[in-house]
């Protein structure tokens, strides 16, 4: 807190002065932990933001193809969606996706189907053997998760099968108002792949998508911060430059479809620190200047620049499970600043947009936390039923 003297600021306003309807492109929200979806706390909040009139939101959450207990905690969730038999042989099981899919559009929300991770028997042996005697379930929560697949046309079936069921219960033109997005972050652990993997995993992706439903929307890479001299921007160039032009790893044709795009901006990152040594606070000009990098990486290929483009995570920063017990730094979300900081960060990049006739969508990472306690310091748009 400052001890100096007051200022006076005066604030002047034109009411008389138009500028236009403020186009609401922040209808979107996820979260890292999918089976919160259905709890009852949830399921409070998800029917807030379906009470909101004006348009339905979007909501994006990690893990949907994750093996596990199917019971949510801090940045983990499974549905066992996949399993093999003793033979090698998938056993596809919707119950838990369905539990989500039918909570979500329950609340008059709709989903944006985030296709990831590795379920566990499709993990590459070559990152993690489940075969091994030494094998421990730690081990594929820690990495298997994250890794290539065995065999790149079971995930094509396992995608196939999972859009086609689907198609089946909700319908096409309910599938087609949905987005369907390949993975989270490849830049950094969430793989452990390379760019080339992950650029023929996409080519697998999008044809097991649209052999299931022709009209579905499918696109990527939600790739992090996209700023120069970083893995992040590389990433997302080279696979922007494979959609375009590179070999379809299906197909052996040039090119692979792209029906939006999608990459992540936040203003900082901490971790946890008992000792509480000083950080910088978040930053809205590293924001605003990712999002400008972003946009000039996509302009480089004709075509791409009048793609929707989704920001499937803008936030003050990267961790949102972490709070003030964790680091007291992200004791700035138990306050005003926090929310003024969201809202200033958005009209930044949206005037930026709306300069540059970009149709860009803006998503924010936060959700709730079952039993967390009041003034936690998650990332979070309300605790204990508190907005």
């Amino acid at each position: 807190m400052s001890t100096g003297p007051e200022k006076t600021v005066q604030v002047k306003v034109d009411a008389a002065r138009q500028v236009g309807m403020l186009p609401h492109n922040w209808t979107y929200i996820g979260y890292d932990e999918i089976n919160y979806t259905y709890t009852p706390e949830g399921q409070e909040l998800l029917a807030k933001f379906g009470a909101l009139k004006d348009r339905p939101y979007y909501v994006r959450a990690h893990h949907l193809l994750c093996t596990g207990n199917c019971h949510g905690f801090y940045k983990w969730g499974s549905t066992n969606c996949y399993l093999e038999d003793d033979n090698g042989n998938p056993i596809y099981n919707w119950t838990f996706v369905d539990l989500i899919i039918d909570t979500i559009l329950k609340h008059h929300c709709k989903p944006f189907v985030e296709l990831g991770f590795m379920p566990q028997d499709l993990v590459d042996p070559r990152f993690y053997d489940i075969t091994k005697d030494n094998w421990q379930f730690q081990t594929y929560r820690s990495v298997g998760w994250a890794c290539p697949p065995k065999d790149y046309g079971k995930w094509h079936d396992l995608i196939y099968n999972l859009v086609r069921h689907l198609v089946e219960r909700y319908g096409v033109d309910e599938i087609k108002s949905w987005y369907f997005e390949l993975w989270n972050e490849p830049d950094i652990f969430y793989w452990q792949g390379t760019s080339e993997e992950f650029n023929k995993l996409y080519d697998y992706t999008v044809a097991a998508v649209k052999s299931a439903c022709p009209e579905a929307r499918v696109g990527g890479p939600a790739t992090t911060n996209p700023s120069y001299g970083r893995n992040s921007a590389d990433f997302l160039d080279k696979f922007l430059d494979h959609c375009a032009h590179g070999s379809n790893a299906v197909t052996g044709t040039k090119g692979t479809a792209l029906d939006f795009i999608t990459f992540h901006v936040k203003g900082g990152g901490y971790r946890a620190d008992p000792k509480n040594h000083k950080v910088d606070p978040p930053s809205i000009k590293r924001i605003l200047a990712d999002v400008k990098t972003g946009y000039e990486i996509i302009c480089k290929y004709p075509g791409y620049k009048d793609l929707e483009c989704v920001l499937s995570e803008i936030d003050p920063d990267g961790w949102a499970a972490g709070g003030a017990w964790d680091n007291a730094a992200l004791n700035f979300r138990n306050t005003e600043y926090y929310a003024s900081y969201v809202a200033a960060a958005f009209d930044k990049v949206s005037r930026f947009a709306r300069k540059n006739n970009w149709d860009l969508r803006l998503l924010s990472w936060a959700f709730m936390f079952v039993g967390e306690r009041c003034f936690e310091g998650t990332r979070a748009f309300s605790t204990q039923g508190i907005d």
